[in-house]
């Protein structure tokens, strides 16, 4: 930033803080002549070599702790140190955990009665191939993979004993096995190929030296309502994009996270240097039978509670509201962590909700939702507005984004939270309860072809990477957004 300059000597280290903490936050630097010059980003890392005529001039600029450290120096193994601290590393531990399938069922004791089934289940069949050596099995497109599936049923069939080289759609050829081992996909390039299918639950967690790296995959996950003559049986699954749109692209789990941490220097700050959450589209439908019935599921009964236990409840009750009011400060102590690239992407709901309690469950629960939704119904009649159904209502939430700032795990927390829950509300204000006045708070935001729009993808756009995709990136200087269209 324009300012008066600072010499700093050979072999010497000094602090360096802005002039101007308002002003542009960039650093100009110069060396010996005008010739070798440049700028520093505060942001980004840099590791760059200058010629001039009495040999290389090195600099590296990267994080150490909560500064940044500029290195200038002609010495190439202390500079070749620097930028391989900051390079992809061997793994030292590897930890794979894939589930096949998994079914969850809850049950409830008091009346004996299963109330949710949670299954969690795996893809249907999907090729796979294999790029490079070294690199790990990735889906091809659902039309590579119906068309290599219909021809290799075609050839099971026949229950053969000798290899076939298969031709496909789009001048394609692929070597077909009996046993499916050692199968190939010849044009328009020779790489293996494998049937198998993308698991349930996948847990890959990766240690090296001074980097972690974890990633969780949920490929499928559906709520079942067990409730007789329920309104809703399925309350919750993902949809399915049309095939018009995903036939050319891979298979995608519901919910895929990863996250890339690296130690800041000799510090023992962490260091988020990729951290992605990808939520496909989904459909929750509810109705008060189905929510009064999971509630009563982790509600405590007051008749298993001793007299005894009442009592003394009852005391700590009037202990409470005998308590004079303090204001106290909550302290986070939490460590503060390092962010390069934070994303969560879009939330893309379609909601559905009925006031109805539907089969055996209404007149159950009768005498216990008068209150609440009496309650519920005055209060949204004092601002004009009714409780009703709602059918298939979407609500598109805009995805989340960070580059290189600095947060405790809390503050994060609490902005994630209020990014999505300030758009929630925006849009249940006029898309479930139909208020749409002067003034109402999802004006801005009403017409989704700008404003949001500007800010939301199809989720099913979305690309996330792995450690290896995330190395190759760094190596190739790629800066571009990971988030947007593939």
């Amino acid at each position: 930033s324009p300012g008066k300059g600072h010499k700093l000597e050979p072999g010497k280290a000094t602090y360096y803080t802005w002039e101007d903490p308002t002003g542009s936050r960039v650093l100009s630097w110069n060396c010996s002549c005008e010739d070798v010059a440049g700028e520093l980003s505060t942001i980004e890392d840099t590791f760059s070599e200058f010629s001039q005529e009495s040999g290389k001039i090195y600099l590296a600029s990267l994080f150490e702790g909560l500064q940044r450290i500029v290195l200038f120096t002609d010495d190439t193994r202390t500079f070749k140190r620097a930028e391989e601290s900051d390079k992809a590393e061997l793994a030292e531990q590897e930890i794979i955990l894939s589930l096949q399938n998994l079914g969850i069922s809850l049950i409830n004791n008091s009346t004996k009665q299963e109330v949710v089934f949670i299954g969690i289940t795996s893809s249907d069949i999907v090729w796979e191939s294999k790029p490079k050596v070294k690199s790990r099995w990735k889906p091809m497109s659902r039309k590579q993979t119906a068309q290599l599936e219909e021809v290799y049923k075609e050839y099971i069939e026949t229950s053969p004993q000798e290899n076939r080289i298969a031709e496909l759609p789009c001048d394609f050829q692929a070597l077909l096995t009996p046993n499916g081992v050692d199968m190939k996909l010849f044009l328009p390039s020779e790489v293996p190929i494998r049937r198998n299918y993308l698991p349930a639950i996948k847990v890959e967690y990766i240690i090296s030296t001074h980097q972690k790296y974890l990633r969780v995959q949920i490929y499928k996950i559906q709520i079942q309502n067990q409730l007789s003559g329920a309104i809703f049986p399925f309350p919750f699954y993902p949809i399915i994009p049309p095939k018009s749109i995903t036939m050319e692209s891979a298979p995608k789990p519901f919910a895929d996270v990863s996250i890339i941490t690296r130690l800041a220097g000799q510090s023992a700050i962490s260091r988020f240097r990729y951290f992605k959450v990808l939520i496909q589209e989904m459909d929750l439908k509810l109705d008060f039978g189905f929510l009064y019935a999971v509630m009563d599921l982790f509600a405590q009964s007051t008749d298993d509670v001793l007299a005894d236990q009442k009592l003394e409840l009852f005391k700590k009750d009037i202990e409470y509201i005998q308590t004079e009011l303090l204001t106290e400060s909550a302290i986070d102590n939490s460590s503060v962590s390092l962010y390069e690239y934070f994303h969560i992407s879009p939330i893309k709901l379609h909601l559905s909700f009925s006031i109805s309690s539907g089969g055996e469950e209404s007149n159950k629960q009768q005498e216990i939702e008068v209150i609440p939704l009496q309650s519920l119904n005055f209060l949204l009649k004092s601002i004009g507005a009714t409780l009703t159904d709602v059918q298939d209502v979407v609500f598109k939430l805009a995805f989340f984004e960070i580059n290189y700032q600095f947060y405790t795990t809390q503050q994060l927390q609490w902005e994630v939270i209020r990014h999505y829950s300030k758009q929630a509300i925006k849009q249940l204000y006029v898309l479930v309860l139909g208020l749409d006045v002067l003034g109402n708070p999802f004006g801005l935001i009403r017409d989704l072809s700008e404003g949001v729009e500007a800010f939301f993808y199809e989720p099913y756009q979305g690309a996330i990477q792995g450690p290896e995709e995330f190395m190759e990136g760094m190596a190739l200087g790629v800066k571009a957004l990971v988030g947007g269209a593939v």
